[in-house]
């Protein structure tokens, strides 16, 4: 199910029904957060009907190198246009590194969310968390390529 406006709903619905959900396509932080509200709330919805929650899964995969891809197009064309040495030293030392960073963030969001008072009910009913998996993590750069 992609992580889409119209999905969100969707994957609300379809957890409610037991049905499990791979949301796909997610790259903002955002996202994330409405993904595993609609994710949560599917369960909440099931366990209000007297429905059993567990058993129910879903994974959110989240891309990580398609941002880095995107973003350092911006960046290197900021850092060819700059004519301050102090902004070309800082945004090429952030070449590569947004991805990484959003990831981070996504993961910290994940651990904050888990962790809320709304999802604390559901593991006593044998709920899982939803998986995040991090998906497109090979480099599109190959300057960014482990070197051996």
């Amino acid at each position: 199910m992609p992580a889409t406006v119209e999905g969100i709903p969707a994957i609300r619905t379809l957890i409610s029904e037991g049905v499990n959900v791979n949301v796909t396509l997610l790259f903002a932080q955002s996202f994330y957060e409405q993904v595993a509200e609609a994710y949560i709330g599917g369960l909440v919805d099931r366990a209000k009907k007297g429905m059993p929650v567990s058993g129910i899964a879903s994974v959110a995969s989240f891309f990580v190198s398609r941002i880095d891809s995107l973003i350092d197009n911006i960046l290197s064309e900021r850092i060819k246009t700059s004519t301050d040495s102090g902004e070309q030293a800082l945004l090429q030392s952030l070449l590569g590194k947004v991805a990484i960073a959003n990831a981070k963030l996504v993961y910290q969001k994940y651990k904050e969310i888990y962790r809320s008072e709304r999802w604390q009910a559901l593991p006593d009913k044998h709920a899982q968390t939803q998986r995040l998996l991090w998906a497109s993590t090979s480099t599109k750069n190959p300057n960014y390529a482990k070197q051996s």
